[in-house]
């Protein structure tokens, strides 16, 4: 099993330019789960993302999610964001970005921002690996928190737009 997901990153990574699926009018869904360190305390998240490409660079969307904090009940989370691509073409896809969201299901909620910075390694046209790392910052009336987070996911690609013939295609 391990020889295989090795077989399929590496097949990504490797395979250098192709019609990969970071295209206008796109619609990416992708779970996740993620880590995050926030001073001295460990969380678990999993996340559902659902985002639209509005250009070949821009993708935009929102998420949802369940978070159990250390020592804390789980909470649920909403949020919107965006991703620049900054190699769209390529079949390892690299990206920045950011969100703004909101807890719920708490006593006391929070607000919260993150900037990341993210891969995509395609296995096929329509999936991909995901990798992203980045900075997030809480702010509620107990005061605010921040901290590293790393997240892992998959991605399948629905295509909404017509895609143009490649090279050697007709």
């Amino acid at each position: 099993m391990k020889s295989a997901i090795l077989s399929l990153l590496l097949t990504g990574i490797i395979g250098g330019t192709a019609s990969a699926q970071m295209k206008q009018g796109n619609i990416r869904i992708s779970p996740s789960f993620s880590f995050s360190s926030f001073e001295d305390n460990t969380n678990a998240e999993f996340n559902m993302f659902l985002g639209y490409s509005f250009l070949d660079h821009l993708e935009m969307g929102g998420n949802f999610g369940v978070t159990k904090l250390e020592g804390i009940d789980t909470y649920g989370f909403v949020a919107v964001g965006g991703a620049f691509h900054i190699a769209p073409d390529l079949r390892m896809v690299p990206g920045i970005g950011g969100a703004f969201g909101s807890t719920f299901g708490r006593d006391i909620n929070s607000l919260y921002a993150d900037v990341f910075f993210s891969f995509d390694a395609f296995v096929n046209d329509s999936w991909s690996f995901r990798l992203m790392t980045g900075y997030q910052r809480w702010d509620n009336e107990l005061g605010d928190g921040y901290g590293f987070k790393i997240r892992f996911g998959v991605s399948t690609f629905l295509n909404t737009a017509k895609r143009s013939p490649g090279k050697g295609e007709e």
